[in-house]
């Protein structure tokens, strides 16, 4: 089994943290320096990292020494965004590992680069950014060769797609424009399955609205058909989204009641069934009427579920059941508030 590292982002720094792959334990940790962090992104082969940095209008790029996944500046990074906001935030990698792709929030746009597989140097592609919905936040592209971008905005949610040249890393929309599907329980954050086949929304702020919304992904242009009948129902105000590298199990932050909602998902069809036990407690209480924000992983192995607990500034560990059933393992305290998280199986 390939060795696991878990990066805590945290105010000008990532927490790197060794993952014991019997018990999930998190050993004692290195530090790097960064100056935001945003989102975090690893290639596929877990050679190089690339960070988002909204402040400065930059990614930073790093390379993962693949003993301990310490991190190392690359040579010319940080590279440029050359976006007119600053508001830079989630990436992705094309299963590939040629580009990478970088959601523009206020610029209303996706920001692509290809990816020099020696050296992890990026280069604009031709043609970026690339217009998309109102507010882009996050991008996922599939096997399939295309790519589905995450719009939100007051009151309402969105999914914009996109073809892309497996070739030149081009984002080309469909004949009607990006935008290709909008909702009034809004948005806030999507998972693809592993197939390609199909992709899973959280949605809602209410009890009558909180759930995962599923679509079945046209395997020629990426268009998203939504399952027919309502939402498939999570705790109260999902937001942050993962799934095991098989994509076997689905888990959703509920921000609304510190809950995390688990499901297990068919692969033939799409359809999500709630993991008996679901919700389950993630010892986190939200104030009175309000929400509070926390972010989930699970490692690359697919045994252990972490989630940031704001509140205590730690990292709560949680095995996975074979049914997907989650069981509170231990607390690790950090040191700093926590921000993003992301797991790499080392090379």
């Amino acid at each position: 089994m390939n060795a696991e590292v878990l990066y805590v982002g945290q105010p000008g720094r990532i927490q790197v943290f060794p993952i014991n792959p019997s018990t999930g334990a998190l050993g004692s940790s290195s530090t790097m320096s960064v100056s935001g962090p945003g989102g975090m992104i690893s290639t596929p082969d877990s050679k190089f990292m690339y960070v988002t940095d909204p402040k400065n209008n930059q990614v930073d790029a790093f390379t993962i020494d693949s003993s301990t996944g310490n991190l190392t500046a690359l040579a010319g990074s940080p590279f440029p965004l050359n976006s007119s906001t600053q508001t830079a935030l989630f990436a992705d990698i094309d299963p590939a590992g040629k580009f990478l792709y970088v959601s523009d929030l206020n610029a209303s746009d996706v920001l692509a680069f290809s990816i020099d597989g020696t050296t992890g140097s990026l280069t604009a592609v031709t043609g970026s950014p690339f217009n998309s919905g109102f507010y882009p936040a996050k991008v996922i592209v599939s096997p399939s060769n295309f790519a589905e971008v995450l719009d939100i905005g007051p009151g309402l949610g969105g999914i914009s797609s996109y073809v892309m040249n497996p070739a030149n890393g081009v984002l080309t929309p469909g004949v009607s424009g990006p935008l290709t599907y909008v909702s009034s329980a809004g948005a806030e954050d999507m998972v693809m399955h592993s197939n390609g086949k199909y992709l899973f929304m959280s949605q809602g702020m209410t009890s009558s609205d909180s759930g995962v919304a599923a679509f079945t992904l046209d395997q020629t242009t990426g268009f998203p058909t939504p399952f027919s009948g309502t939402a498939f129902q999570t705790g109260l105000a999902p937001r942050s989204m993962v799934s095991d590298s098989s994509t076997k199990f689905l888990y959703t932050s509920n921000t609304g009641d510190g809950t995390i909602s688990a499901f297990s998902i068919d692969s033939a069809t799409g359809v999500l069934s709630t993991v008996p036990g679901s919700p389950f407690s993630a010892n986190i209480a939200p104030p009175s009427g309000g929400l509070i924000l926390f972010q989930l992983a699970i490692d690359p192995s697919g045994h252990f579920l972490y989630a940031t607990n704001p509140q205590k500034q730690s990292i709560l560990i949680f095995g996975i059941s074979s049914t997907g059933a989650l069981t509170q393992l231990g607390n690790t305290p950090l040191a700093a508030q926590p921000g993003g998280l992301l797991t790499v199986a080392l090379p």
